[in-house]
């Protein structure tokens, strides 16, 4: 793919030398259960390593989540909530992308063990081909991660229903904790799920009190703000409309 990927002349291309790194990886079970900040110290993006890069959770997750950072750093920059306690609720989680470490887990050849190449290809083939199926819409909500939680328990049934061997290759490379974290982590969303329909209405109230309640009391107004991106981002449905302020730092 190099040449149309740099549109470059492979017989014109020099070797220098080759360059390796890596990017952290870390399947998160619940928004939590992860530190992503110290004292005057946050990691955004891939050096937050939420979710594994393999489900696109690092610059990609910053990308979906850049209006909920950048709203919330520009409030603890402003009221100097610059503690650990503050910047760790600035994070770009999502309990709809969290979800699915499960099937990137089925792609993942253990050390020592063997996958049949065509194996990947058919898990591929399968979830594409569902997403084919169906209207363009569903299909676009799911590239974006957007999906929620009706979309994707039903998708999810029907690719078990299509390529019944799917759980079998899943479960040949985890073990019983690894389902029960998974299990974890669909309850969760589908926890999530139901606070986004029952208290869909926070987002809008916080930005109706937002003008007396933060400059009087910016603490609590920085964790409701943080909850509200909560309710929405964290189930792929983005709602909160917002436009930043000029901060005294700039001036």
């Amino acid at each position: 793919i190099l040449p149309e990927y740099r549109r470059c002349d492979m017989d014109k291309l020099v070797w220098k030398k080759p360059t390796f790194g890596y990017i952290p990886g870390h399947f998160s079970i619940k928004g939590s259960d992860r530190q992503v900040a110290f004292d005057r110290l946050i990691c955004i993006g891939d050096a937050a390593s939420l979710q594994s890069p393999l489900v696109f959770t690092g610059f990609g997750s910053l990308v979906r989540n850049l209006p909920r950072l950048t709203d919330l750093l520009d409030t603890a920059l402003k009221y100097d909530l610059l503690s650990a306690n503050h910047l760790n609720q600035i994070r770009a989680y999502q309990s709809n992308i969290a979800v699915t470490w499960l099937f990137s887990k089925g792609m993942m050849v253990p050390t020592g063990k063997f996958l049949p190449p065509q194996r990947i290809n058919s898990i591929l083939n399968t979830f594409f081909g569902l997403l084919a199926e169906e209207p363009p819409e569903v299909a676009d909500t799911f590239i974006k991660d957007r999906a929620n939680w009706f979309t994707f328990t039903r998708l999810a049934l029907k690719a078990a229903r299509k390529n019944p061997y799917l759980l079998l290759w899943i479960l040949d490379f985890i073990n019983f904790q690894e389902v029960l974290l998974w299990t974890i982590s669909y309850i969760n969303f589908t926890l999530f799920s139901l606070m986004n329909f029952l208290l869909g209405w926070l987002p809008s109230f916080a930005r109706w009190i937002q003008p007396w309640l933060e400059p009087r009391y910016p603490s609590l107004w920085f964790w409701i703000l943080a909850n509200s991106y909560a309710l929405t981002y964290n189930v792929g449905q983005p709602k909160v409309k917002f436009t930043l302020q000029k901060s005294a730092l700039v001036n």
